[in-house]
């Protein structure tokens, strides 16, 4: 039988991450660093996404391109300078 333990707001904080890690690192300072990548690598970012929505809308067959290009643009322009050129 499993029992559920009601966790307090502590515990719950830290499950977002708002707490750190055995290393003494955040979680916070993790997901810092890949924002900090994905800014000095933008062209790279932006054209991984491109393909990624290449290759969704490929395997639904064109029925969601709109959707799916407006989800890629979206993605792009939260990465680096927000470009949104297509490579």
């Amino acid at each position: 039988m499993i029992v559920a333990r009601w966790q307090g707001p502590a515990a719950r904080t830290e499950a977002r991450g708002g707490g750190s890690d055995r290393g003494g690192r955040t979680v916070n300072s993790f997901f810092d660093r890949v924002k900090d990548l994905a800014d000095q690598h933008d062209d790279k970012v932006d054209a991984a996404l491109e393909k990624v929505g290449d290759f969704v809308d490929d395997k639904t067959g064109g029925k969601h391109s709109e959707h799916i290009d407006k989800a890629v643009d979206a993605a792009q322009q939260h990465t680096g300078e927000g470009d949104t050129t297509k490579n």
